[in-house]
């Protein structure tokens, strides 16, 4: 009885950390502040991407990132059960999440002749990786599997 009083209080202690009944606000953030200047400006750096683009690549960027809490839940509200709806559901909204920024990545980097789509997935790859921490803590992952 004591073993089964303590399982009990272990889960009620981490279920928190697992199973949100709406998208934490840690989701909001990586919506609005995933493209952050310095790690595009490396992921750029490493593609050989002129210099003298990436002001005007963080700008536009930062313009279309725009749409993504609205494409986002748009995507989401498509797929059964919605996985923003409670309770949310960390992995489904983190692979729609990616879907999206990838988007929003491949649509801003094609103003640059930067249409391969290999070279956009590397881009968004070193962005999320200098962030990855932040984002399995986010959805409640130990490691967000690359699909």
């Amino acid at each position: 009885m004591s073993a089964v009083i303590r399982w009990v209080g272990v889960v009620l202690l981490i279920a928190p950390f697992f199973c949100f009944a709406e998208p934490p606000s840690c989701y909001a953030q990586l919506e609005r502040e995933f493209f952050n200047p310095v790690y595009v400006n490396q992921a750029l750096s490493m593609h050989n991407i002129s210099q003298s683009a990436w002001p005007e690549v963080n700008r536009i960027l930062k313009e279309n990132s725009a749409v993504i809490p609205a494409r986002t839940r748009a995507l989401a509200s498509k797929q059964r059960p919605n996985p923003f709806n409670p309770p949310f559901d960390g992995e489904a909204a983190a692979k729609i999440l990616t879907r999206v920024q990838l988007e929003v990545l491949s649509k801003t980097l094609v103003r640059f002749q930067i249409q391969n789509p290999y070279v956009v997935q590397q881009i968004y790859g070193y962005i999320k990786e200098q962030q990855q921490e932040r984002w399995n803590t986010c959805f409640g992952l130990v490691q967000l599997q690359k699909k």
